[in-house]
């Protein structure tokens, strides 16, 4: 292929600035030669060959005084030329990565929690064998139409599990965290058949993980840096950190490893039951008249659809507080005192509803 032509054959046009430089060129051109007909013109004869009016004398000086300043003009033109197109280019540079930037943050969002929770969805409805999950935020699913879906493909999992009779374990570490207690006593009431911990370690970390069959890795990453929990049973910690960003692989050795951290994780987590007890000792400290109403509210048992005779059977503080409604129902119109009842272990028909084993 010819230097001069192309990757198409064909000879390449000239760039803007070089038919920008080649128009001064031309003009400036033109106007010294009119200007040396001008001043010369008086000197010159009808009859006196063209090469002879061209080596007349003071030609070159002439020629030098021209083309000095007129060379000086159309490097500042070229000069000018070029700034203006550098800018415009830098112009175009910045708005191609403003776009840049914009479809990053597009991209972003697509990755970010939705389908991070979609993602875990698909992977628990999907599973064989096993899941394995860690969460720093339960939400309860009237809070959350992700959660909400997450929770619809836990009960779609367990319920196939019951028809066919297959081994399937479906276990999670959750945060720590006041605010994670509500959706995980959801999960634990309405899917009654998988096991949940909760670790203080997961308020401190970014990395939240699925491991389906351990095969499938789903991955959650927050942004930012974890801030220190603050201590004491009623407070929470500083901020939670949602994961904004997901990944999905497929590795049976990175499944393997987040295996192995799952199962640190839960050596030295705790049940959901007994944080629950914890908290309510701490409250009723505080506040002498705590009752199973003030847990109720608190947890939002009517909306997240945990039954209360189910939560008194695992736990012992919430089966010990005073149940103010039931003694109220007991007492009547008559004034009699109410029986005491409030501390009294839940019917039969409830407990026979129970897992062989305790969270």
């Amino acid at each position: 292929m010819n230097a001069e032509t192309d990757s198409t054959g064909q000879e390449p046009k000239p760039t803007s600035s070089t038919r920008w430089l080649q128009w001064p060129l031309l003009l400036l051109t033109l106007v010294w030669a009119g200007s040396y007909l001008f001043v010369y013109h008086d000197h010159f004869s009808a009859d006196q060959p063209f090469w002879e009016m061209i080596l007349c004398v003071g030609f070159v000086e002439d020629l030098l005084h021209l083309a000095v300043p007129f060379s000086v003009l159309a490097i500042e033109f070229y000069v000018l030329r070029r700034m203006h197109v550098e800018a415009k280019e830098r112009q175009l540079e910045i708005a191609r990565i403003k776009d840049t930037q914009r479809a990053l943050v597009g991209f972003q969002a697509w990755m970010g929690r939705a389908n991070y929770l979609s993602s875990i969805a698909l992977g628990i409805r999907t599973a064989k064998k096993s899941v394995l999950f860690t969460t720093a935020s339960m939400e309860a699913s009237y809070r959350s139409a992700s959660q909400r879906e997450v929770l619809n493909a836990v009960l779609y999992r367990v319920g196939k599990m019951k028809q066919a009779k297959d081994p399937y374990v479906h276990r999670g570490v959750v945060a720590r965290r006041p605010a994670a207690l509500p959706g995980t006593l959801e999960l634990l009431c309405k899917a009654r058949h998988i096991d949940v911990r909760m670790s203080a370690a997961l308020c401190m970390s970014r990395l939240r993980f699925v491991v389906v069959d351990s095969e499938r890795s789903i991955l959650g990453i927050a942004d930012g840096e974890p801030d220190l929990a603050t201590e004491g049973m009623s407070e929470e910690p500083i901020s939670e950190q949602p994961s904004t960003r997901s990944f999905v692989l497929d590795s049976v050795m990175l499944g393997g490893a987040l295996a192995i951290r799952f199962e640190q994780l839960w050596e030295s987590g705790t049940g959901p039951f007994a944080y629950l007890d914890e908290f309510i000792l701490e409250a009723k400290r505080s506040k002498p008249d705590y009752c199973r109403e003030d847990v109720d509210r608190w947890l939002n048992v009517q909306r997240c659809g945990i039954d209360p005779e189910w939560l008194a059977e695992h736990s012992k503080a919430y089966r010990e507080l005073p149940n103010t409604d039931q003694d109220q129902l007991v007492s009547g119109k008559d004034g009699s005192q109410p029986h005491e009842t409030a501390n009294a272990p839940p019917n039969s028909k409830g407990a026979a509803e129970l897992p062989d084993s305790k969270h």
